[in-house]
């Protein structure tokens, strides 16, 4: 992880939130083709990823929690030696809530 996460969640550890959940654009709309190249809707992935993380915000909330959303970057790697694909890594956006007890 980036060191710029590590002070954040500590900020968030201070000001009393208990635990921040992640959601990586990465996980959605990736794939690998039969070249050994990848296939990825940066646009598609992005937005279902922040809408995850929304969602998850919202359920909390109704659970009586105090939210924060935040997004940050990560480098995600992926591929290279013995797994028979081209190593790539992509720079792409992680959407955070972290939440505590209202």
């Amino acid at each position: 992880m980036i060191g710029t996460q590590s002070r954040s969640a500590e900020s968030l550890m201070r000001a009393g939130y208990e635990g921040t959940e992640e959601f990586y654009a990465t996980d959605h709309y990736f794939s690998w083709r039969d070249d050994g190249w990848y296939t990825w809707d940066d646009k598609k992935a992005m937005a279902t990823a922040r809408k995850a993380r929304d969602a998850r915000a919202r359920e909390l909330a109704k659970a009586g929690y105090k939210t924060r959303r935040s997004t940050t970057k990560g480098l995600m790697s992926f591929g290279g030696i013995g797994s028979g694909r081209a190593h790539i890594e992509l720079w792409t956006p992680i959407y955070c809530v972290s939440f505590r007890k209202a």
